[in-house]
């Protein structure tokens, strides 16, 4: 099983920064039955400059182009959360209904979720990847590596300036 993308550049110099700008690059990635598209937009390219924070455009084609070059053995093992994904986990509801009045914080954040992973198993996956971002400034990457036959699993918290604040949290969520 290999990866297969496909990317499409618009070389229009003369996109204006709208903020609903066309994308000048279109990413496509088809492996393991799944379907992922990343667009990057002028802005987007405009966060690239020295002293700019990247976003989750950016983030999410790092991720993808790199993984262009695994193996379909690597594919088979990597679950790779989006970018938006526990921001979501996370989230406090807006309306707090009975039925979540009810639920403990965990069953809250599983319902907040629960529709990205419906239709997967995810614990098929030995490894899973979640990118997180701090305060809309800071990124950082939590792998987690489920156990096997023989082997502990465990939970490494990857972050270039050693970090700070909400990854205990995360871990612990």
């Amino acid at each position: 099983i290999g990866v297969m993308s496909h990317i499409t550049i618009n070389s229009d110099e003369e996109t204006e920064f709208n903020g609903e700008e066309d994308p000048l690059i279109c990413w496509a990635i088809s492996s393991l039955n799944r379907q992922e598209r990343v667009e990057i937009r002028k802005s987007d390219f405009l966060r690239l400059e020295y002293g700019k924070f990247l976003n989750d455009n950016l983030l999410e084609f790092s991720f993808y182009t790199m993984l262009e070059d695994a193996s379909g053995q690597s594919l088979r093992k990597l679950e790779l959360f989006s970018t938006q994904f526990y921001t979501q986990l996370t989230r406090v509801p807006g309306k707090m209904t009975r039925t979540l009045l009810k639920m403990s914080e965990s069953e809250k954040q599983h319902n907040n979720v629960k529709a990205w992973t419906k239709n997967k198993n995810i614990f098929e996956k030995k490894i899973h990847l979640y990118p997180i971002n701090e305060d809309r400034r800071h990124w950082y990457l939590i792998l987690v590596r489920l156990p096997e036959f023989r082997q502990e699993g465990y939970v490494a918290v990857l972050d270039s300036m050693g970090g700070h604040g909400t990854k205990d949290f995360a871990v612990e969520n």
